[in-house]
């Protein structure tokens, strides 16, 4: 399949975004705005994403589309485009590009096949980094999501070195009880008693750390 003009729907923070990309690659990146807000209009704008019109006219133009929604709007739209298609005799290629659930995509997948287009389940790869002291909280956030879905990666450095590593000097406010309640210092972190991959960031360069993740995204053949 060639490819040589992307539709996006919509272009908002991050489909703006990810058209200006396509954009400055050489390639056409259209929208419709129809009914879009006239912030969205000023990111497509500054991004050099074109307005055709209606959505008919992107998926007639269009070699590729891609829906970046709000995940709870990306069932909807899929109906939307395979009318679309219908009215248009498309045979566009149907990306969705959101957080949506297995079962949602399948769903999508569906809408889109069933009137003769071509469909891809982009997905999205959410990697997060933030302080979870407790098992308990980090058992929550496993419970939204199936086991195969969530990987928990552990980063794990001695409390010196962070202190070392420490520009701010927050550190020394936890211990001289400027900060209070600081995680480590002066609250408790309990460690992960089974995570998928320990990265020991005193030992490896962040490079090395990332080939960690990657490797481990493949043996479980996320990507």
């Amino acid at each position: 399949m060639v490819v040589k003009t992307v539709g996006i729907m919509s272009p908002g923070d991050m489909g703006s975004g990810v058209g200006g990309i396509l954009v400055r690659s050489g390639l056409r990146v259209i929208t419709s705005l129809k009914g879009r807000s006239e912030a969205s209009s000023t990111r497509a704008a500054e991004q050099g994403i074109v307005d055709v019109g209606s959505l008919d006219d992107v998926v007639a133009s269009s070699d590729l589309m891609l829906s970046i929604l709000v995940p709870s709007e990306a069932l909807a739209f899929a109906a939307s485009a395979a009318e679309s298609i219908v009215r248009t005799n498309s045979h566009v290629a149907f990306a969705d590009c959101n957080a949506v659930s297995p079962a949602t995509g399948v769903k999508i997948g569906k809408i889109i096949t069933t009137v003769g287009g071509m469909f891809i389940d982009a997905g999205i790869i959410v990697i997060t980094a933030f302080i979870s002291p407790y098992q308990k909280g980090r058992e929550q956030i496993r419970s939204l999501v199936s086991d195969n879905q969530f990987l928990e990666i552990y980063v794990k450095c001695p409390i010196d070195i962070c202190e070392n590593r420490d520009q701010k000097g927050i550190y020394a406010k936890a211990k001289s009880g400027i900060i209070k309640e600081f995680t480590g210092i002066s609250a408790p972190y309990e460690p992960p008693g089974n995570p998928n991959i320990v990265i020991r960031s005193d030992e490896l360069s962040s490079v090395d750390a990332a080939k960690q993740v990657m490797f481990l995204m493949e043996q479980k053949e996320i990507i």
